[in-house]
């Protein structure tokens, strides 16, 4: 009995033993095949994904190229405008002249009958003086129109060339902004980043110009800020507005990305004056917008050149909002631009010690010690990696003895409305220097201060964007 019970007790674990391997079998199996399933489910999706991605490219390739059709067409137009308007101008000062010959031509028969004895002799002395001064003051006028429409004609085909030289040299660079519809171009040499408003009727296309869309923004940043230091701010910036903003030359890279460029760095730096930048900003509006006015944000430098810009062209600029600019730079802030161009004139190409002292000069102390080494060693390296140097210490050159009051007169007497604004630690534009230019301004808001030092727009960021909007979006 033990021996039989052994027996079937073997048979039963050999039983047991195969089922259980042939039911682990079966499951592998079965495994095997869900694996082989999911990855083939994989392969389409990834197959389907890139279909997609291409087809969006050539989606995006296409609109681009219409835009740049309808660009050129616009283009087309407004020359065919101009030369027509040119045409009639010309009609109408050959009609100005016919007549005034024709009066020319009856005063001197009227001479000829005063020779002939029919009026007095003092008659003919009067009228000889009348219509020798007639004609003296009608050949005057005459030169002076012909010189007006030469100037006009010069200065149109002269902007003309430089429009075409500027669209034919635009060039596309790498854009890492997150956002829908952003890109960034070469323009006139310098980094433009571009963003289109959230709101497609707000946009200041070709195809948008009759529907009198807002104002776009344009942002010119502080000396030695680039694009992408403004970033946190784009995203609410361009909820209902287009937004650009601009390197303007000597600050970013711009002779970096101008590949093509055949002059020495040092050419390229040679003009940076406020004179040069108010022109650049013209240019940079009109290559990219169809607009008549703009909204400026003004941050440093940038609000200089913004307020040079309302002095020099008083149309241009509808709304702007301008941040730590002062009236005059007081004792400090001329002692910190001195050790700034020492720092810079140094040789070599080492940005850091002015990447350090600009830093510590727009924080303010507390703002500072709430951010650890790591954090600010990496603004340094970004300040360092994003400018040249040379550019910045033509800029601190070039703009360092021209004071915002100096344009205060005639940017009183232009169209824009402006806001001032100044943290309240500022060393480099003290809020006695700002709210000393709104006065000079005239202006009957008063000036926003802002905890904080000359960099207000990064340590309030949401306090100080809120009221740039307010601002802005005035009608």
């Amino acid at each position: 009995i033990q021996k039989e019970d052994e027996e079937r007790l073997r048979i039963e674990a050999e039983e047991v033993a195969a089922r259980i391997q042939k039911e682990d079998e079966e499951r592998m199996r079965i495994e095997a095949e869900e694996v082989v399933r999911i990855k083939k489910e994989a392969e389409e999706e990834v197959a389907r994904i890139q279909k997609e991605a291409e087809e969006e490219a050539a989606r995006i390739q296409t609109e681009a190229e219409e835009e740049r059709k309808a660009i050129r067409s616009e283009a087309k137009e407004k020359r065919r405008a101009i030369i027509e308007e040119t045409n009639q101008r010309n009609l109408l000062m050959q009609k100005l002249a016919y007549d005034k010959a024709a009066v020319a031509e009856s005063k001197m028969k009227k001479l000829d009958r005063i020779d002939e004895g029919k009026y007095k002799i003092d008659a003919v002395h009067a009228e000889d003086n009348k219509a020798l001064a007639f004609l003296a003051k009608a050949s005057q006028l005459s030169k002076m129109v012909a010189e007006k429409e030469a100037r006009i004609k010069a200065e149109a085909e002269a902007k003309k060339k430089e429009q075409e030289r500027i669209r034919a040299g635009i060039k596309d660079l790498p854009c890492e902004i997150p956002l829908p519809g952003a890109s960034m171009r070469l323009i006139n040499g310098m980094r433009c980043l571009l963003i289109p408003s959230k709101k497609k009727g707000n946009r200041n296309e070709v195809q948008n110009v009759d529907n009198s869309p807002p104002p776009p923004i344009v942002i010119l940043g502080g000396m030695a800020q680039y694009i992408e230091s403004w970033q946190h701010h784009f995203n609410d910036l361009s909820r209902e507005r287009d937004v650009l903003m601009y390197e303007y030359l000597g600050s970013g890279l711009g002779y970096e990305y101008d590949s093509e460029n055949s002059v020495s760095e040092s050419d390229y730096y040679s003009d940076v004056s406020l004179t040069r930048q108010t022109k650049d900003f013209e240019i940079i509006v009109e290559t990219v917008f169809q607009c008549k006015k703009v909204d400026v944000i003004g941050f440093s430098l940038g609000a200089r050149i913004a307020l040079a810009t309302i002095a020099r062209n008083p149309k241009l600029i509808r709304n702007a909002h301008l941040t730590g600019i002062p009236a005059e730079r007081d004792g400090m802030a001329k002692i910190l631009l001195s050790s700034w161009e020492n720092m810079l004139s140094a040789d070599g190409k080492d940005l850091e010690p002015f990447a350090l002292s600009i830093l510590n000069t727009s924080f303010s102390k507390q703002f500072m010690e709430m951010n650890d080494e790591a954090k600010v060693m990496t603004w340094i390296d970004q300040i360092c990696a994003n400018n040249q140097k040379l550019g910045l210490l033509r800029l601190l050159q070039q703009t360092k003895s021209v004071d915002p009051i100096g344009f205060a007169a005639e940017a009183k007497t232009s169209e824009t409305k402006i806001q001032l604004a100044v943290g309240n630690d500022d060393v480099i534009s003290t809020p006695k220097q700002v709210d000393r230019l709104s006065q000079e301004l005239g202006l009957g808001n008063s000036v926003q201060h802002y905890k904080g030092g000359h960099a207000v727009l990064n340590e309030n960021p949401r306090e100080w964007r809120k009221d740039v909007l307010a601002f802005l979006n005035k009608a």
